[in-house]
């Protein structure tokens, strides 16, 4: 065996090692986002529970629940995935971490956007949603927006026009695998306050 072969050997070694930490930290960052969502979702719940909404604040375009620094417009289930998680009012990096985030639009001008992680315990599984599968939205006073699915699509992700420009209700996004397209899962509003 010559030198180069063995270079190409101790390459090819260390790509696999770099590999394997890279899916170690992101399988940790996805458990993590999902522990930081559930201890999100229990505070959320009890404050919407709770009669005295005074923590609600109503001097912006959405009605929040402040947690933690962080302003909470909601929460999102999914039944047929499993899932509910809160909905935060902006959307960074970092707070997508943590859990969905509002990307455009208002519950009340049926142009809402909501974006997250195509983590398992966010976003990931999006891409199965059919036709009128059911997905929920309770806004922090408690009432509940019922959506069906209309679509699902892929967008490239500069498609920014697409994704906020839609006849559409409710848009829910996330990755593909490799951040090569958005899932894109469009839906419309079927009954207000349930």
């Amino acid at each position: 065996m010559n030198k180069f072969s063995k270079y190409l050997i101790i390459l090819g070694i260390l790509c696999i090692l770099l590999s394997i930490t890279l899916y170690i930290k992101n399988k940790y960052q996805e458990l993590d986002t999902g522990k930081k969502s559930k201890e999100i979702l229990d505070i959320i719940e009890t404050k919407i529970n709770v009669s005295d909404k005074e923590e609600i604040k109503t001097n912006t375009e959405d009605l929040v629940l402040n947690i933690s620094g962080y302003d909470y417009i909601g929460v999102i289930s999914i039944p047929l995935l499993n899932i509910k998680l809160p909905i935060m009012r902006e959307t960074d990096y970092d707070r997508l971490a943590i859990s969905p985030c509002k990307y455009y639009g208002n519950i009340n001008t049926n142009d809402l956007v909501l974006c997250a992680h195509d983590y398992v315990n966010q976003f990931g599984k999006i891409s199965n949603l059919k036709e009128n599968d059911i997905i929920i939205i309770t806004d922090v006073l408690g009432n509940n927006y019922v959506y069906k699915v209309v679509l699902t699509e892929e967008l490239n992700p500069t498609d920014i026009t697409n994704m906020i420009d839609s006849p559409f209700d409710l848009t829910l996004y996330t990755c593909s695998y490799g951040a090569l397209k958005r899932i894109t899962v469009r839906c419309n509003r079927i009954y207000d306050y349930i």
